[in-house]
């Protein structure tokens, strides 16, 4: 491309998207930047990074994802058909590392999609700027910042493209990053059912809007189809649902003949206050649009609809795959409003809607104060990011461990081991039945010191006893509350 034309490109673009732009890069450098120094720390819970960078690393090196820590193939614990082309595209820098800073640009990068979504539909840019700061300051964009990394923690910028796309009516660019949004976990093609609607009846695209809505359709059949034959299904999406029946078939049955059980379990009060807590961050602007609520209902509903506190409370990653609809329904729903009111004989455009997004971006950012995993909190622990001589003492005794061994390891630990081929954990439910560990390992980590206070401590110190007592095992090595089992060589 000449220079010249390079130049005038850059110089289209506003000051408010530069400072944007700006912003959002810092952003993701600030929490890549924590979550490295919670991962040298072990202070990054759940098993999410040890379950997926161990599945990108099989991938990555040709070999079968079956993920050990769970036991089952990575498409059955989520059916996300992303892995294969992102494990390719990052193998040359891949590492924890990369997947941790990969994770926080994919989520400031929506704030991006949002300012000129917001741009596009409106045609101002004050608007798009506080609608895009208002998502990263969101307490839901926190959360799941600080629980990496899931399947939804990357398809939420997928699925802004895909809407940005859509309201730009560039079908090319829609239809690519749509089919990728439905391949990055297995509830977006539901929620894509209701996008194909809109652009049938509301964009009067009626042939991109019906491919939508039966290519999301066939994808989701496909996936409950198939999904199951790979391996256990860890998700098992029925038992989430299980309120309301335990098959489709019956739930498809109380929904035409017992609707007062899908009403019970909507408006449980818990479920109310999450879903006011949802639309309270985007000023319950989304209320304002028929079109922009139907399009963030679906994935509402669905979500509120489960007994998996998680996801009706849109921790985490949960909240992930809500967000860009969410903050599109509110651009919708502003649009009309300020639409509605400049078409009064005056003609004056009114200045409560810029007072309202002033007052919801202030929300979004006082609410940090509260927020324990905000680092705008007064209540965040700094001390999680500090590395001392206790964990510099389990790195030493990690990197001892063969990189192809069989290791059994707890929780806060598992991350650090994951990209290696034999990974087991030994917090997960039925591995441990009464302390005595289901497998016989290579080599057994525990960190002894922080077995207090944990939720699983009885079996944690159960299992120590065992390997300890063994004639199969003795110490390999112990230093700081860190100790090192090995199997004796027959």
């Amino acid at each position: 491309m000449p220079k010249e034309t390079i130049r005038n490109v850059f110089a289209s673009q506003s000051r408010s998207l530069w400072l944007l732009a700006g912003i959002a890069v810092l952003y993701a450098l600030v929490y890549s930047c924590l979550l490295i120094l919670r991962f040298r720390t072990f202070s990054i819970g759940g098993l999410d990074l040890a379950d997926y960078g161990q599945t990108i690393w099989k991938l990555a090196h040709g070999q079968s994802p079956w993920i050990t820590l769970i036991g089952t193939h990575a498409l059955a614990d989520h059916f996300t058909v992303l892995w294969y082309p992102l494990a390719l595209v990052i193998k040359p820098v891949l590492s924890p590392y990369s997947l941790l800073i990969l994770h926080c640009a994919c989520i400031a990068g929506v704030g991006v999609v949002i300012y000129r979504l917001v741009q596009r539909m409106l045609g101002d840019t004050g608007p798009a700027l506080i609608f895009a700061l208002a998502y990263l300051f969101s307490q839901y964009t926190q959360r799941v910042l600080f629980s990496p990394i899931h399947p939804e923690s990357f398809s939420g910028l997928l699925i802004a493209l895909a809407l940005l796309f859509m309201m730009e009516e560039k079908v090319a660019l829609y239809a690519l990053f749509a089919l990728l949004s439905i391949t990055s976990n297995e509830d977006v093609g539901l929620y894509f059912i209701p996008v194909g609607v809109y652009l049938a009846y509301g964009k009067k695209r009626a042939v991109w809007g019906w491919i939508t809505i039966m290519g999301s359709a066939v994808w989701l059949f496909m996936i409950f189809q198939f999904k199951s034959m790979l391996g256990p299904d860890t998700q098992n999406h029925l038992s989430r649902f299980a309120l309301l029946g335990g098959s489709f078939a019956e739930i498809g049955r109380n929904l035409l003949l017992r609707p007062w059980i899908f009403i019970g379990a909507l408006f449980n009060p818990d479920k109310l206050l999450a879903d006011f807590q949802m639309f309270l961050q985007a000023g319950f602007l989304p209320l304002l649009s028929g079109w922009g609520m139907m399009l963030v209902a679906v994935p509402v509903l669905f979500k509120s609809l489960t007994n998996h506190v998680g996801m009706y409370r849109f921790w985490d990653h949960y909240s992930m795959a809500v967000l860009p609809f969410m903050w599109l329904a509110a651009a919708m729903g502003l649009g009309k409003a300020m639409k509605r009111k400049t078409n009064a004989p005056e003609a004056v455009p009114p200045s409560w809607p810029r007072k309202l997004l002033w007052g919801m971006l202030g929300v979004n950012i006082l609410v940090q104060a509260a927020l324990p995993y905000s680092p705008l909190s007064f209540k965040f622990d700094w001390k999680q990011l500090i590395t001392n001589t206790h964990t510099r003492a389990g790195w030493n005794l990690i990197k001892r461990i063969p990189a192809e061994a069989s290791v059994l390891t707890q929780e806060r630990l598992v991350q650090a081991v994951a990209m290696r081929p034999e990974v087991y954990c030994i917090h997960y439910p039925g591995q441990v039945p009464g302390g005595v560990p289901k497998w016989q390992p290579e080599y057994v980590l525990f960190d002894t010191a922080r077995f207090k206070g944990n939720w699983l401590e009885t079996d944690l110190r159960a299992a120590d006893a065992f390997f300890a007592a063994s004639d199969q095992y003795q110490v390999m090595a112990a230093e700081d509350g860190w100790i090192v089992y090995k199997r004796i060589s027959e």
